[in-house]
């Protein structure tokens, strides 16, 4: 965009009665484009001026009409500044500011606001653009899945990915991580998201049904020898529960038997050998004498296919 017509929209904006106090953050943008500052350097100027105002107006009826279109916001950013530009657009939007914006940065999106996502996907000759406006979740689904978000806010990237791989837990996700690398079929294109637990797992798989994501789900069976009745009934109701909802045009699932400790020791386990799970696995599958069961080598490739 030239100068000058950045100059017109600016004065254009600042027509705007509200924002006549805040001028003075164009001026030093003014001042720096004379100074030939860098661009980066003329983003904080106009994050400062976004904050500034989060901080001291109140009406949400502020900006008026205004709507900001901003391509790539998180360029010249680090990853501290982008969660800041991030705040600061997220709470001027509650000021009235219409902000539309695209990205490739998981910082900008927050999984709890999913229905002010769009993902547009060029599919050969035509582009595909999904957007979901129901509601995916209800009742403690929403607060479980909010603090998903606040746990991990890494799990945005499931929107950028080629396919998706849901897991449990953290032993789960590096050592699949692990193996699949080692196996000379890891993907960067795919990313392996960590839901927390197996009863989080179904919310995903909605999310990623909504948005027409490539997914596997990996779960564990939880049959063991030790649990009793009652534990069997409810883990078996949870695989049900995922198998179902999984769209088999796509995604699909994967059961370990009856979990990945067990799959990686090709036997079964006494419940007190569970303690450090993460090391003591990773720990295993990286001794250069393992050699991976052909039955777990099988499931990993059928994860990263």
């Amino acid at each position: 965009m030239k100068i000058s017509y950045l100059d017109y929209l600016v004065e254009k904006l600042f027509q705007n009665e509200n924002l006549r106090k805040y001028y003075r953050h164009y001026k030093k943008f003014k001042d720096s484009i004379d100074k030939k500052m860098s661009f980066g350097y003329y983003r904080h100027i106009f994050i400062n001026f976004l904050q500034e105002i989060a901080e001291k107006e109140k009406s949400h009826n502020f900006w008026g009409n205004s709507i900001l279109l901003w391509e790539e916001p998180e360029f010249y950013l680090t990853p501290q500044q982008e969660r800041a530009c991030y705040e600061a657009l997220s709470q001027n939007t509650k000021l009235g500011l219409m902000a539309v914006v695209s990205t490739n940065s998981s910082r900008f999106i927050e999984l709890e606001n999913y229905q002010s996502l769009c993902i547009f996907r060029r599919i050969k000759e035509e582009v595909e653009i999904c957007q979901y406006s129901g509601t995916l979740f209800s009742g403690d689904e929403v607060t479980v899945f909010n603090m998903n978000y606040w746990i991990n806010p890494d799990r945005s990237e499931l929107f950028f990915a080629k396919k998706v791989i849901l897991v449990e837990g953290q032993t789960d996700k590096i050592v699949l991580s692990y193996l699949a690398k080692n196996l000379g079929i890891y993907n960067y294109n795919y990313s392996i998201i960590e839901c927390g637990s197996k009863s989080s797992i179904p919310q995903f798989i909605r999310l990623l049904n909504a948005f027409h994501i490539p997914y596997v789900a990996v779960y564990d069976k939880d049959n063991h020898y030790w649990r009793n009745e009652i534990e069997l009934e409810n883990s078996t109701l949870k695989n049900k529960i995922i198998q179902k909802l999984v769209w088999k045009k796509l995604g699909e699932w994967v059961e370990f038997e009856n979990d990945i400790e067990e799959e990686i020791y090709d036997e079964s386990r006494d419940k007190k050998n569970y303690k450090n799970k993460p090391f003591y696995a990773l720990e295993t599958v990286i001794n250069p004498k393992y050699i991976v069961p052909k039955r777990l080598e099988e499931k990993v490739r059928k994860i990263f296919e």
